[in-house]
């Protein structure tokens, strides 16, 4: 008598980068899209996804990024977007080591037959609620030594249409890293409203700071930004021979 057998062998590295999110879908709701994808595998350490997109012109403009909250969330809603325009979409996801491998970029052109009055969707099963929370108030920005001090004001909790558990810095600099700039996200919790940059550069930072719900949905970001100068202070010793010095 002769087996036949067989072994599927799966080989997972221990700390690394996350690799790719696989099987990217996407729906178009209006002037928004609602995105879906499964994780790929996170290098064994958490891992949250951040979606990069852009719209293509004439000219190919810079990647804009937007952080996925909650970490684990497989589906995210980009909203804000033009109807009649291509846009470029990838997913990448980021652990404590690093960003990992990013998705296959797909285009995606919106269509401009959408209902734009829709306030929900029907998908997957479940209900999509596109309510937003609104954005923080009274930015500012200020700086001492190396240190980039960030302060903001909470909005009125009485009338947004959902509860505020996040806050999502970004930030850039003037600074470009291959062709671009360098976006930097940060986290911090409801009801924090400030946060100090350290061991910043002589430069031009662009702040943002957006809202996010419990529902996942964020708001419109608001926006400042400050030139950063360093000023070294030094002490110029000169030694004036007197030597046949006349008036």
């Amino acid at each position: 008598m002769i087996f036949d057998i067989r072994l599927e062998i799966f080989v997972f590295i221990l700390d690394t980068t996350p690799q790719a999110p696989l099987n990217v879908q996407y729906e178009q709701i209006s002037s928004n899209l609602l995105l879906s994808w499964q994780p790929g595998y996170d290098g064994g350490r958490p891992q949250h996804f951040i979606i990069w997109y852009r719209m293509i012109q004439r000219k190919k403009q810079n990647w804009n990024q937007i952080r996925v909250l909650p970490n684990n969330a497989t589906e995210f809603l980009l909203f804000d977007l033009q109807l009649q325009q291509t846009y470029e979409v990838t997913i990448v996801a980021e652990n404590n080591l690093g960003l990992g491998m990013f998705s296959q970029i797909i285009s995606i052109y919106l269509n401009d037959n959408q209902d734009l009055s829709i306030g929900y969707l029907q998908y997957s099963n479940e209900t999509t609620n596109l309510l937003r929370p609104l954005s923080p108030i009274n930015l500012h920005l200020s700086h001492s030594g190396s240190n980039l001090h960030i302060t903001w004001n909470h909005p009125n909790i009485f009338q947004s249409p959902v509860n505020i558990v996040y806050y999502v810095i970004q930030w850039r600099s003037i600074i470009v890293f291959n062709n671009q700039q360098s976006q930097h996200t940060i986290v911090v919790q409801y009801p924090i409203r400030s946060y100090i940059l350290n061991d910043i550069k002589q430069s031009k930072y662009i702040i943002q700071i957006m809202s996010y719900s419990d529902q996942g949905t964020y708001s419109i970001p608001i926006e400042s930004e400050i030139n950063i100068r360093m000023y070294l202070s030094f002490v110029l010793i000169m030694k004036i021979n007197l030597i046949g010095f006349r008036i």
